[in-house]
Parts: structure tokens; sequence; C-alpha cells
């Protein structure tokens, strides 16, 4: 049995990645970014919640069974952004796998997507509403991403 703990560090790092992406990609002020709600009642997981208007953002991260049992996973639970088709899902996708990358995350999940979500996540290499490992996660955005120039 692993005993998966994430540390302060850790959870900084999320919520400041969070955090950039808002302001950077959302286009919120600094301030309006940094109510981002961080709850962590264990030391396995803990969430980290943004809302605003039409953007909303809910992540569950760290150990959740019901995704990989004893693995390191990234859920995310609501998504929704208040413009469509901007590339906000896919700059929040990588940037989430870059973190799982250096913190050693196994899975990533898209919690009881909408079909326009099911869609986009098959663009992306998701197979049906199954998780995908970050490492092939982060292949599949690449792919999508040279396919989109040479065309």
């Amino acid at each position: 049995m692993l005993n998966i703990v994430i540390n302060e560090t850790e959870r900084a790092a999320f919520f400041d990645t969070l955090k950039k992406f808002i302001v950077e990609k959302l286009g919120y002020s600094l301030k309006q970014a940094s109510s981002i709600d961080l709850f962590s009642f264990r030391e396995d997981y803990f969430t980290l919640q943004f809302k605003k208007g039409l953007d909303d953002l809910y992540l569950k991260i760290g150990d959740y069974s019901y995704t990989a049992p004893e693995q390191k996973s990234i859920v995310i639970s609501r998504i929704g952004f208040r413009k469509s088709h901007s590339g906000s899902g896919t700059e929040l996708l990588k940037e989430l796998c870059k973190l799982g990358q250096e913190f050693k995350y196994d899975w990533l999940y898209i919690e009881c997507p909408n079909p326009g979500c099911q869609e986009f996540m098959k663009k992306l290499g998701f197979k049906d509403t199954s998780p995908i490992s970050i490492h092939e996660l982060k292949n599949s955005i690449q792919e999508y991403e040279n396919h989109k120039v040479v065309q």
C-alpha cells in the first residue's frame, strides 16, 4: 500500500499555477485570481476551486481511489469557460501535465463531462470518459497542437 503525502510545496505549486492561468489566460486581476479556494482535509489529497461568472474550475488532487487506487491523480470535477474554443482547456491541461510530471502524478480524469467536453477529450486522446495517464496526455496534446499548426 502506498502512503501518499502531499506536502505544502506541492499544494502551493498547484495553487500558484492555477492563479497564473486565471490571470494570464482568463484575464482576471491578481486580486480576483487570489480568491481560489484551497481545501485540504487530509494529507493525501486537496481541492482547488475557482468560480467567477461562467468561468468555473474545481480540481481534486491526490489519492482518489475511484480513479486509480493508490496512485496520484488529478481530477477535474468541473470545468467551464465563458469563452469556449479559445484554447483555455488545452492550456489548462498542459499546465496540469507539467505539474503532474513534476510531482509524479499518474492520471488525469475528467468527471462527468458534458457532450462538448467529451468531444474535446477525444481530440486529446481520452478513451471514452476513462482516466488518461499524464504522460500519454502530454504526448496527445503535443500531437494535437502539431496537427492544428499543419492545417
